[in-house]
C-alpha cells in the first residue's frame, strides 16, 4: 500500500489533476468551503468537521494505513513503539508544526499561499517517503 500511495503522490507531482488526485477533488472544494463558513454553532462545527474528515480520509490515510499494517504484523512491544514514533514523526509532527505556527501568528492566508505554491513538491516528498517506507517494509528491514 505504501508503494502504491507513494506512486500516486508522485503522479500528482508530474501530472497534477490528471485522472485523479491524492487529495479532495477540486469540484468538492467550494461545497466544503460553503459548509465550513455556514457553521454557526459548536454542534454544527463538530458535525461539519466530522463530515469533512471523512472526505479527507482517502487523502490522509497513506502513512496511517502503512503504520497500522506494520503494527498489526508485529507482536513485539518495543518494535510497535518504534512504529508509533515513526508515525508521529511522519504524520503528526508536520500537522503540529502548522498548528503551532498558526497559533503563534502565521496568518491562514499566508499558510494557504505557501501550500499552494509548493503543492506539487509536497506530493513528491510524500510520495518519496511512502515509497521508502514501502521498500523498508517489503525488504524486512523493519
Amino acid at each position: 500500500m505504501a508503494v502504491l500511495f507513494g506512486l500516486f503522490n508522485i503522479k500528482d507531482y508530474f501530472w497534477y489533476g490528471k485522472v485523479f488526485l491524492m487529495e479532495v477533488p477540486l469540484t468538492w472544494r467550494p461545497k466544503m468551503k460553503k459548509l465550513i463558513f455556514g457553521v454557526t454553532s459548536p454542534k454544527g462545527a463538530f458535525l461539519v468537521g466530522l463530515l469533512i474528515s471523512l472526505f479527507l480520509l482517502p487523502c490522509l490515510s497513506g502513512p496511517y494505513a502503512v503504520i497500522l499494517a506494520m503494527l498489526a504484523a508485529k507482536k513485539d512491544l518495543l518494535q510497535s513503539l518504534v512504529y508509533m514514533v515513526l508515525y508521529n514523526i511522519i504524520f503528526i509532527l508536520p500537522m503540529t508544526i502548522v498548528v503551532l505556527a498558526m497559533y503563534f501568528g502565521l496568518p491562514p492566508e499566508k499558510a494557504e499561499a505557501w501550500r499552494k505554491e509548493r503543492l506539487r513538491l509536497l506530493h513528491l516528498i510524500a510520495g518519496i517517503i511512502l515509497i521508502a517506507l514501502g521498500v523498508v517494509i517489503l525488504s524486512g528491514w523493519l
